[in-house]
C-alpha cells in the first residue's frame, strides 16, 4: 500500500499572505506569527484545509512529505529547536524515533550560555517541568529562566512548622 504523500503548489497570493506572518529572527528561522496551537506550532488553512506551518513549508520548498499516523511515518525535525519555525533550511525529514531521540538533548540558549534544560533547573533552582511548559507555551528563553515563579499563597502549606510551597 502507498503512503499518501503532502505536496504543496502555492499562488503567489498564497505567498503573500503566508509570508506576511513570517517574522524572520537573527538566527535565521522564520517565525510563524500567525495562530499557534498546542505547544507553540504554526498552523493556517490553505485551499480550505488546516494545515502546520512547518509542514507546509517543507512540501512546498523541499518536496512531498509522506502522511499519516504510523510509527514509520517520517516527522519533520525543527533543528533550531524553534517550534514557530517554518524555514526549510532548518527543517529535517526523520524518523519518529529520531525525532524523540533528538527531543530529549533540549539545550537552552541565554545569552550566549548554551546548557540543558536539567542544568538550568539546577542552577536556577526553577523545576525542569516549569521550564519545558514555559517553552511549549512558546516563552521566550529570557523569560523562561529569569521569571520567578508564581506563587500561590492559597497553596502554601504548612508541615512540620516550615513552609513547603
Amino acid at each position: 500500500m502507498d503512503a499518501k504523500l503532502l505536496t504543496v503548489s502555492l499562488s503567489m497570493n498564497d505567498i503573500i499572505r503566508l509570508f506576511s506572518k513570517i517574522v524572520v529572527q537573527p538566527s535565521g528561522c522564520w517565525e510563524w506569527k500567525g495562530h499557534r496551537f498546542g505547544r507553540g506550532y504554526g498552523r493556517t488553512s490553505l485551499n480550505g484545509k488546516l494545515i502546520i506551518v512547518h509542514r507546509l513549508f517543507y512540501a512546498w520548498a523541499v518536496g512531498p512529505i509522506p502522511t499519516g499516523c504510523s510509527k514509520n511515518t517520517p516527522n519533520i525535525d525543527h533543528l533550531c529547536r524553534n517550534r514557530a519555525c517554518c524555514n526549510p533550511v532548518h527543517l529535517e525529514l526523520v524518523s519518529l524515533k529520531e525525532n524523540v531521540r533528538r527531543g530529549y538533548h533540549l539545550t537552552v540558549n541565554l545569552n550566549g550560555v548554551v546548557k540543558s534544560i536539567s542544568e538550568w533547573a539546577d542552577e536556577i533552582n526553577i523545576p525542569y517541568a516549569t521550564i519545558v511548559k514555559r517553552l511549549k507555551s512558546g516563552w521566550t528563553p529570557e523569560r523562561t529562566l529569569t521569571e520567578p515563579i508564581n506563587i500561590n499563597k492559597r497553596r502554601t502549606k504548612l508541615v512540620r512548622g516550615h513552609q513547603l510551597i
